[in-house]
């Protein structure tokens, strides 16, 4: 049976809700909050969850966050819990592998056509992001910044 998310969330969502404050929010998180009140089902896949514990592991010194493995693997378990997780199949394989040669992508955007073959694999329209150039070039896909969320724009 097939899981149905309507919003897919980018590892840079992940990054900045995983270190709110009960009483301070980031935008990410009032944005994925606000999704799911109107109703939006979320998720993620595994290779976002892997750069997620890539980053949030990483030395501050090196662009990364500084959390101990055991912190990044307790935020993980949390996302596990509250959110649809997709994996790679040779199918999204399959298709990322058009996307790239159909696009001429190269360096960073062929990591984003792996996300976008795996939202397009799984029938999942749309991904909140900070970065929505990077999925400008898939127009089978919906970018959606968490500023357009707070202010209303999704419909």
């Amino acid at each position: 049976m097939a899981i149905e998310v309507d919003v897919f969330l980018d590892t840079n969502i992940l990054l900045r809700t995983a270190f709110d404050q009960p009483a301070q929010l980031t935008d990410e998180s009032k944005a994925s909050i606000e999704l799911q009140r109107r109703g939006y089902a979320i998720g993620t896949s595994v290779a976002n969850l892997a750069e997620f514990a890539c980053v949030a592991t990483r030395p501050v010194a090196s662009n990364g966050v500084g959390m101990t493995v055991i912190e990044a693997q307790r935020r993980i378990k949390v996302f596990e819990d509250h959110l649809a997780i997709f994996s790679e199949s040779l199918e999204s394989y399959d298709l990322w592998k058009q996307l790239v040669a159909l696009y001429n992508l190269q360096g960073k955007s062929v990591h984003d056509a792996r996300i976008a073959a795996i939202m397009l694999h799984s029938q999942i329209p749309a991904i909140l992001t900070r970065n929505t150039s990077d999925f400008a070039r898939f127009p089978e896909l919906t970018a959606l910044h968490p500023d357009q969320v707070l202010r209303g724009g999704v419909e």
